[in-house]
């Protein structure tokens, strides 16, 4: 390169673009821009390997060399009636691993611009790769199984680290065999209802049946418990269908307070973290998986981002100690609840550097 040039790119204008932060398997964009004057022959743009390039913008045609792209001037679209306006080429990349390990990486991505062999310009821009990840901070202890417990419950608690919305669900497996719950938060008010309802056919006079709402008989009660059963395995039902079903069948203003109620409970339970949406934040252990001695128990909280990467599910074991003396028609009720979740995410996240 000659003193000549060098004085001449020095007065050359670049702009340069790079998206500021990604989520795995999201588009990384980089856009450059340049003076029309500046004369050069190719551009080679230096990639890691575990970074996929996807599209070419403003390129008609280039060359992959290894992990390298090579692109001709010529190749170039050129823009404006006489090349007033500036040349620019963009190119697109994707970061595919969403489990990698650490909660950040960055990618270095090398453009040069040459004359003949001579490297006239050298661009060094910085692909930031963040993702979140739930951590297991529970201290859950032995639970011990006997004939005159009834009522048990394990509280998990977590920490969210890293960057990034994330829709966490529960799923729990015993003697190996898993049992998920995914509810919608529209589903499980209804069942939340139906519960809460069921106290009125209870034949049991050992269960505390709690008083009648003033006013309302047993028939009113019953046909809301079947709309909520219809409501609840129909899902199509929309929000309108369920107003105009409430205004053509004559609900009690009780019965339409009380569901709007639980329906806004249930979405503050999903959405009470900021970074966190929990799809089923307590999750009940059917009756009859207790019908056999236990012999193992684990918890997995699957989770992923708004983009729809799933990444590694949280394992906890808890220890379960079975000392039934019989378990048939066991009546339990098991409880898992998503207690608190500790937020330990990147602040500022566009000024975060390299370890």
């Amino acid at each position: 390169m000659t003193k000549n040039q060098s004085i001449s790119i020095s007065n050359i204008n670049f702009e340069t673009f790079i998206g500021p932060w990604v989520l795995p398997n999201e588009e990384i964009p980089v856009h450059i821009t340049w003076d029309k004057d500046f004369d050069f022959d190719f551009i080679i743009t230096k990639v890691p390997r575990d970074l996929d390039f996807v599209e070419a913008i403003n390129i008609l045609d280039y060359e992959i060399q290894e992990t390298n792209i090579k692109i001709l001037k010529d190749n170039i679209k050129k823009l404006g009636s006489d090349h007033i306006f500036p040349n620019f080429i963009g190119l697109i990349f994707v970061f595919r691993d969403n489990n990698f390990n650490g909660l950040k990486i960055f990618k270095d991505i090398e453009i040069i611009y040459y004359k003949n062999q001579d490297m006239l310009k050298n661009i060094s821009l910085i692909a930031k790769i963040f993702r979140p990840r739930l951590k297991d901070i529970s201290s859950i202890p032995t639970i011990t199984l006997t004939d005159d417990r009834k009522l048990y419950s394990i509280d998990v608690n977590l920490e969210c680290e890293g960057f990034g919305f994330v829709s966490a669900y529960l799923e729990t497996q015993i003697n190996e065999i898993k049992i998920p719950y995914d509810f919608s938060i529209f589903k499980k008010a209804c069942e939340n209802l139906e519960k809460r309802y069921d106290f009125v056919f209870n034949n049991n006079e050992n269960i505390e049946k709690e008083p009648f709402y003033e006013g309302i008989d047993e028939d009113s009660i019953e046909k809301f418990i079947k709309f909520l059963s219809k409501c609840s395995i129909n899902p199509n039902f929309k929000p309108d269908d369920i107003l105009n079903t409430f205004k053509e069948d004559n609900f009690e203003n009780v019965f339409i307070a009380d569901f709007f109620t639980e329906l806004l409970k249930e979405t503050r339970l999903r959405y009470e973290y900021e970074n966190v949406e929990l799809k089923n934040p307590t999750t009940e252990i059917p009756y009859e998986k207790f019908n056999e001695i236990i012999h193992s128990s684990k918890i997995y909280i699957h989770y992923e981002d708004l983009i729809k990467n799933k990444y590694n599910p949280i394992e906890i074991i808890h220890k379960v100690k079975d000392r039934r003396s019989d378990t048939k028609d066991t009546k339990i009720t098991f409880l898992i609840n998503i207690n608190k979740i500790k937020d330990n995410t990147f602040e500022d996240i566009e000024k975060i550097k390299r370890d």
